[in-house]
């Protein structure tokens, strides 16, 4: 408190003497001043408070024997919105055995926690949105004005409280009352997913990539200008864990969000990954299945890169056949048509990528109606998962460098996701109420 004392003096005098000569700081050294002036007064005052409230609190016998306590003054180091302060409280004890620190107790403050809910609060949005030695180092010094948290104590605050805020957003879903008054005409599920680094703990067993599987959930899009649509009721939700888990928060978010489900035409858009159809296909009477049109076209150009090497033209040719043709519905005779060209082709790896090609049409058959689509009003595009993998995954786990355990991705996944849902602010007001 010296040091912050003496600061603050300085500041005072150097505002006073401005003041006297009449020459002016530049607005941005006087906004940084007054900051210092305003964190440091904010120390003092908590620390008056609490010196204050521990005078008032101070117990003399024991609740349990009724013994005259014992009375030290025990000092801590607490990393508050303000930097780190250091105050002195009682600690009691008696010779039965009881031990206590009033003061900690009146204030709702655990034996051992050294950083306060506000500054874990910021510290979990920081390590959500940014790098953690970015957080530490640059974001929350330049705010606080000193390093109060370290890369590792932000990491560690982001995976625990991440999982946590995941916890409450389930609860949440789960507890949702139904629409009893809409019943929309149509529900958009858009399904992707998106792979990070693995960080390995075991060099034989773990893989080099772990999927975060992310969607998005809405039914009201209308538009904000000439050229602009907005969706205004999207949902999303994902996780690093196993499908199940995305598929069971899927299936609550459709089911409170119309009365009637049999009324609603629950649309799932999707790369065609086989995780994807399975949730499709567990779920819901009246749903159907759009395979991404513009995934289809580029899974098609370049299967048929490697399967057409020798002429360009014929290549494309052949290649804007089969999309005018599956564009209008007619898959079967597209795959009718591949399987007799394979047996045309010179070498057997060509053989084996016209397979592969034949075994994904075969498979996402169902999803190609694109034309019948578009006469319904339908997008036929599911860039909307595709910028739901990049906001929720991309942006802060995707990073040059980085790689993973599967807790830490999962935890700031669910705080990227409860930051866009607004339940973030939910969260931490709740946790306060509970104490």
């Amino acid at each position: 408190m010296i040091n912050n004392f003496n600061e603050f003096c300085e500041i005072i005098q150097l505002l006073v003497e401005s003041l006297i000569t009449g020459k002016g700081l530049n607005i941005e050294d006087l906004e940084e001043k007054i900051r210092r002036l305003g964190i440091i007064f904010m120390k003092v005052i908590l620390c008056v408070y609490l010196y204050i409230l521990n005078k008032r609190i101070k117990k003399e016998n024991c609740s349990k024997c009724g013994k005259i306590l014992i009375e030290r003054k025990k000092s801590k180091i607490l990393k508050t919105i303000f930097g780190s302060v250091e105050f002195k409280r009682n600690y009691e004890y008696c010779s039965c055995g009881t031990k206590e620190f009033s003061l900690d107790r009146e204030i709702k403050l655990e034996a051992k926690q050294q950083i306060t809910p506000g500054l874990c609060r910021k510290a979990v949005l920081c390590g959500a949105s940014w790098g953690y030695e970015e957080s530490s180092e640059k974001v929350l010094k330049e705010f606080i004005g000193e390093n109060v948290l370290s890369a590792k104590e932000i990491q560690l605050l982001t995976e625990e409280y991440g999982m946590k805020i995941g916890e409450y957003d389930e609860n949440i879903l789960e507890n949702r009352p139904l629409n009893e008054e809409d019943i929309p005409e149509k529900i958009y599920v858009d399904i992707d997913g998106g792979m990070v680094n693995h960080k390995k703990e075991n060099e034989k067993k773990d893989k080099k990539r772990i999927e975060g599987k992310v969607c998005s959930i809405w039914s009201l899009k209308g538009k904000i200008s000439k050229n602009r649509n907005k969706i205004f009721d999207k949902e999303y939700l994902g996780t690093f864990d196993n499908y199940q888990d995305l598929e069971w928060d899927i299936y609550r978010s459709v089911m409170s969000r119309t009365k009637d489900i049999r009324k609603t035409l629950i649309i799932f858009r999707g790369d065609g990954a086989r995780w994807i159809r399975t949730i499709y296909e567990d779920n819901f009477p009246n749903k159907v299945y759009l395979l991404d049109w513009y995934h289809l076209v580029k899974k098609i150009n370049d299967r048929m890169k490697l399967i057409i090497t020798n002429s360009k033209k014929k290549r494309e040719e052949y290649s804007e056949w089969i999309k005018d043709e599956l564009y209008k519905g007619n898959t079967e005779e597209v795959i009718t048509n591949l399987k007799k060209y394979r047996e045309t082709l010179s070498t057997q790896e060509k053989k084996n990528w016209l397979d592969r090609l034949v075994k994904y049409l075969e498979r996402n058959k169902d999803g190609m109606w694109y034309e019948r689509a578009r006469e319904l009003g339908i997008d036929i595009g599911s860039g909307n998962a595709e910028k739901t993998v990049d906001i929720t995954i991309c942006r802060r786990l995707k990073k040059r460098g980085m790689s993973w355990k599967r807790i830490g991705a999962e935890s700031v996944l669910k705080s990227r996701i409860s930051i866009l849902n607004n339940s973030w602010d939910n969260y931490w007001e709740d946790r306060v109420k509970v104490g």
